[in-house]
């Protein structure tokens, strides 16, 4: 768990656009790294695209969970 949270710490969290973080700002920044290859282009988007849908089931399914418990089911 501590090897993690160090590559988490190191790599992920140093990884920014800008002062903005998440998966949008990681999208811009694999963008901007592989410009130049085109052979790439079609990849990026859906891999953006796929990150975010990631973000967002978490963002809906977390709370929902709780609020299970809680009911009893």
């Amino acid at each position: 768990m501590i090897v993690v949270s160090l590559k988490y710490v190191i790599l992920i969290m140093r990884a920014d656009n800008n002062g903005e973080g998440g998966i949008m700002a990681l999208r811009a920044l694999a963008s901007a790294a592989v410009k130049d290859h085109s052979e790439w282009r079609a990849t990026r988007m859906p891999l953006g695209v796929f990150g975010a849908s990631l973000f967002y089931g978490d963002a809906v399914l977390t709370p929902a969970m709780p609020a299970r418990k809680i009911r009893g089911r």
